[in-house]
């Protein structure tokens, strides 16, 4: 909505990049949260660091 985070499609970028997962952490105990997205650097994938 913001336009802080958008899905490349595949080949729209040929120089090479890194992504960081991501996930949303909701608190459950509230009636409202604001939305804040947490990135785990450290994160191994199969196909990469």
């Amino acid at each position: 909505q913001e336009g802080v985070i958008e899905k490349v499609k595949k080949g729209e970028n040929e120089e090479p990049v890194a992504y960081l997962s991501h996930q949303a952490v909701i608190n459950k105990q509230k009636t409202t949260t604001k939305l804040r997205v947490v990135f785990d650097a450290s994160a191994k994938t199969t196909e990469g660091p």
